[in-house]
């Protein structure tokens, strides 16, 4: 019988195999796909941790003593592991920054960052952003646009 079965003849448990299995593997591509997409907004956060990385490296390239270079791995390291996406920012100001003459952004919380007019490590919106502050403002590579009125 199985003989037959695999021909095509009898192949109605085949056909329920070939289904489970479809079916299984439409659930975990549709998780992914789910996964994968992100906002604008996350995509200008990555962007951001990326020019972030890559000033972090040139500066690290010119350093001479072992120790500012190690110290530098790690904040390039400790950029690389924050958690900066937010998924939905309706809640969120995001103020555009200058990092050594290229555009990135921070986000603060929309209510309290009207107190320092968005700008500093004040009110920003996790713990992730201020040690990204940090960092930036340890190597001097943040400065602020002019905010529209």
């Amino acid at each position: 019988m199985s003989r037959y079965a695999k021909k095509g003849h009898d192949g109605s448990y085949r056909y329920y195999i070939d289904e489970y299995e479809r079916k299984l593997l439409m659930e975990k591509i549709s998780g992914l796909e789910n996964e994968l997409i992100i906002t604008d907004q996350d995509e200008q956060i990555l962007e951001t941790k990326q020019v972030v990385i890559n000033e972090l490296i040139e500066i690290r390239q010119k350093k001479k003593f072992k120790k500012q270079k190690e110290k530098l791995e790690t904040d390039i390291k400790q950029v690389g592991q924050l958690n900066l996406c937010m998924g939905d920012y309706t809640t969120y100001y995001i103020q555009k920054i200058n990092i050594k003459g290229v555009s990135g952004c921070l986000v603060y919380d929309l209510e309290k960052g009207k107190e320092n007019n968005y700008m500093g490590e004040l009110n920003l919106i996790n713990e992730d952003y201020s040690i990204l502050y940090q960092i930036l403002n340890r190597y001097d590579l943040i400065s602020y646009y002019e905010r529209e009125k």
